[in-house]
C-alpha cells in the first residue's frame, strides 16, 4: 500500500520483491550495500509482522 507520509514508500524503488515483502536500497545506507527489506504491508514494526510476512522477509534475504 502505498502511503504518502511513509519513508519507505516514498523512497521505495524495489531491487528485489515477492508477494509480500519488498526489498529496496536505502537512501542513507550504513555501508555499501544495504538494503531495506520490509513488508508490503504497513506494520508498527518488524514485531507485527505475520508468519507469512516474516517467511517472505527472510526469502529475500537470502
Amino acid at each position: 500500500m502505498m502511503d504518502k507520509s511513509c519513508v519507505f514508500c516514498s523512497q521505495a524503488t524495489p531491487l528485489l520483491e515477492n508477494e509480500l515483502a519488498l526489498a529496496f536500497f536505502d537512501q542513507s545506507p550504513v555501508s555499501p550495500g544495504h538494503l531495506l527489506i520490509i513488508p508490503k504491508v504497513h506494520r508498527q514494526d518488524y514485531f507485527d509482522c505475520s508468519k507469512e510476512e516474516l517467511a517472505a522477509i527472510n526469502d529475500l534475504t537470502r
